[in-house]
């Protein structure tokens, strides 16, 4: 399952990031263009063979209710409503979903907002606050990235070497 701030952004994400991502995978496109022709998928439900994808708003409580999930992505979870209908945390709601699987797998993504009541931040409070490091594809320092060292035309400012990182080294450094 993965939950947007609202209905309307999951459909807008359905719509503009999953389904062309999807159709640029050969594997992910057979498997969701087979189950289109026979009514198996919607904007916001994903039929395939193994698995299916649940496409959910945060201001929406009767699809944060239910259904096991075994894999949770929560997006922009700063955006969500802090209370819903009255039945707590829509994050709440959703992470209940996961509860029978001892294997679950929950990733919260957002950007952070306001200090202090950021429920991201807060989350990353309460983790191991781990950064992810890169190396930089000219002096091979690992860092962290951060928006300060990214200029206005994409490029990275190393900050070892302050060379200037090409946007095309992305997939390289990351590999690494």
């Amino acid at each position: 399952m993965v939950v947007q701030p609202t209905v309307d952004m999951a459909e807008k994400w359905s719509k503009q990031r999953f389904t062309p991502a999807a159709a640029m995978m050969p594997v992910m496109d057979d498997l969701l263009s087979n189950k289109s022709r026979d009514g198996g998928n919607t904007t916001l439900l994903k039929l395939f063979a193994g698995g299916i994808l649940i496409i959910s708003g945060a201001n929406s409580a009767a699809s944060l209710r239910s259904m096991p999930i075994k894999r949770l992505g929560l997006d922009e979870l700063d955006a969500y409503p802090i209370g819903l209908d009255g039945e707590g945390s829509p994050a709440d709601l959703a992470t209940q979903r996961t509860s029978t699987f001892v294997r679950r797998k929950i990733l919260k993504i957002s950007t952070p907002t306001i200090k202090d009541l950021s429920a991201v931040d807060y989350e990353f409070e309460l983790s191991d606050q781990r950064f992810y490091h890169v190396p930089c594809p000219h002096c091979v320092h690992c860092q962290v990235l951060r928006d300060d060292n990214l200029t206005d035309d994409g490029r990275y400012l190393c900050e070892s070497c302050g060379i200037l990182i090409e946007e095309h080294y992305k997939t390289q450094m990351l590999a690494k």
